[in-house]
């Protein structure tokens, strides 16, 4: 049975659904509750506060319902620590951008996977999330604190 934790990080509420030892599913939710403690959740507050790199959390995350093309992209996003643009990881991918697009609108683990960091040749693109845009510039001014 997956169970669930919520935080509150930046004012940013995130709720992580986890079944055993693995993560499967974290989204920036419009609401926060509380639940018990899990080894996750430290693991998951160290990762936010920049004490665990992002590769490292990769291995905490379940990949089991992403397709193969999925997995290959959010792979090659485990050391991205700045913005690049969707042409750019298409490259990367040997695939198009709209591609890499449909990838991240169905990213299962924002923030772990860096969606937000994928923008536009010509601006910020789009971010699927309560507060959209915003909330994806706000999560780029923070993302040097990983």
């Amino acid at each position: 049975m997956e169970s669930k934790f919520f935080i509150l990080w930046h004012s940013v509420p995130i709720t992580i659904s986890f079944f055993k030892d693995k993560i499967t599913r974290v989204v920036l939710s419009p609401f926060i509750g509380h639940i018990s403690p899990t080894p996750l959740k430290k693991i998951f507050t160290n990762f936010l506060s920049g004490k665990l790199p992002r590769k490292e959390m990769y291995k905490h995350l379940d990949f089991s319902n992403c397709s193969n093309f999925q997995k290959k992209v959010y792979k090659s996003m485990k050391t991205l620590n700045k913005p690049i643009t969707y042409k750019q990881l298409a490259e990367k991918n040997n695939t198009h951008p709209r591609a890499v697009a449909m990838a991240m609108k169905h990213n299962p683990f924002p923030l772990v996977i860096p969606c937000h960091l994928i923008v536009a040749v010509n601006g910020l693109g789009g971010f699927s999330s309560p507060q959209g845009v915003e909330l994806k510039k706000k999560l780029i001014e923070l993302e040097p604190i990983y």
